[in-house]
């Protein structure tokens, strides 16, 4: 993300309505966090740090509901994009909750 970017739905500056003319965010700088290591995500997140998820899109991502959880079952067919790049999805973690059941 910090050399290629992420693209973005709208074009901007006037750009023409392709995959390589649309405007690219790019980060800063990153660190890769061990998704084993929950606890260290909390106490980033009770710091007021924002965490990044991202995860690569199968075809039937687009048919979940909005109460649906994305599993990745075994040999899922990925989405690509017309240069055959994998498609994937970014989710900004700004916090978490528990449930009553003790779940979070």
């Amino acid at each position: 993300m910090v050399a290629q970017g992420v693209i973005t739905e709208e074009a901007y500056n006037s750009a023409k309505v392709n995959f390589h003319s649309f405007q690219r965010y790019r980060i800063k700088e990153f660190e890769k966090l061990n998704t084993a290591r929950v606890e260290e995500a909390r106490e980033l997140l009770e710091d007021g740090i924002a965490l990044i998820g991202n995860f690569r899109i199968t075809t039937d991502y687009h048919r979940l509901g909005p109460n649906d959880i994305y599993d990745i079952p075994k040999g899922a067919t990925f989405e690509t994009n017309p240069a055959g790049q994998a498609c994937s999805h970014c989710v900004v973690i700004v916090g978490y909750g528990r449930t009553s059941d003790g779940l979070s």
